[in-house]
């Protein structure tokens, strides 16, 4: 049983957790809703890119890591993918980007400089709040063009031989 000190703690506690649910709640909605939209308004004139890796022979998403720590993780994979020995180890988070989509450089400049990663983001066409995926990628996978449709007929025919990988 409660004293009544401890009822009045236990009560204050929910009302209060109850006060910030009820504050705090629409606030969160309402500031992933709009920071879509502000991130998309701040990068739709940047350089648009496409990301996709084609080392194995067919084309293949790219993995993106979104914390600084995990880049160096990401730069060893693919320098490693990148020669063609394969067998990669990957330490780090698995994200991927799609191939066939748009994705835009957060800094336009970030190709020319030194630095084997870039910022990109990509957004969700399909929701009206332009939800996104913001990540950094190795550069040698970042492409100017969309991937050549000889690249996308390859893919179909890998995916028809074999349906039962995909």
């Amino acid at each position: 049983m409660l004293t009544e000190r401890q009822f009045k703690i236990l009560f204050g506690s929910m009302l209060v957790i109850v006060v910030l649910w009820v504050v705090l709640g629409p606030l969160y909605f309402f500031y992933l809703r709009f920071d879509g939209k502000r991130m998309y308004e701040r990068v739709k004139d940047h350089k648009q890119i496409y990301v996709h890796e084609t080392y194995s022979g067919a084309i293949n998403p790219v993995m993106y890591v979104t914390r600084d720590s995990d880049t160096s993780a990401l730069i060893k994979f693919y320098s490693i993918e990148e020669l063609g020995a394969g067998g990669g180890i990957i330490n780090f988070p698995i994200r991927m980007l799609p191939y066939n989509a748009v994705c835009y450089l957060i800094n336009d400049t970030a190709l020319n400089n030194g630095s084997k990663v870039v910022e990109v983001v990509r957004f969700n066409t399909a929701s009206k709040t332009r939800d996104y995926t913001r990540g950094l990628v190795y550069k040698g996978t970042v492409h100017l063009k969309p991937p050549s449709d000889s690249l996308l007929k390859k893919d179909s025919l890998i995916k028809a031989q074999h349906p039962n990988i995909w």
